[in-house]
């Protein structure tokens, strides 16, 4: 099992953690490359994925997030964009 060090976002600032086992290999934002404060694309996916959603690693920077619990991959924060505009 291996262990690294890390950040993660609490009340409002970046606390450094030591993580290991499985969470060792944490997955990393598309965009930055950053292991902080990760989220997955809730967008869901079409086609042989139907009922899937995207689930690409997007930080809290990078991500765009929609009420309630919703957040999106920038890609796809542009495809909802879209969508709603007239």
């Amino acid at each position: 099992m291996g262990c690294r060090t890390t950040k993660v976002f609490i009340e409002g600032k970046y606390v450094p953690v030591i993580v290991c086992g499985r969470q060792a290999h944490a997955k990393r934002c598309v965009v930055c490359q950053t292991q902080y404060d990760i989220k997955l694309c809730d967008y869901p996916l079409a086609g042989p994925k139907q009922g899937q959603m995207c689930d690409r690693p997007v930080c809290g920077v990078h991500a765009t997030h929609q009420e309630p619990d919703t957040d999106f991959c920038p890609s796809h924060a542009r495809v909802v964009t879209a969508q709603l505009l007239p």
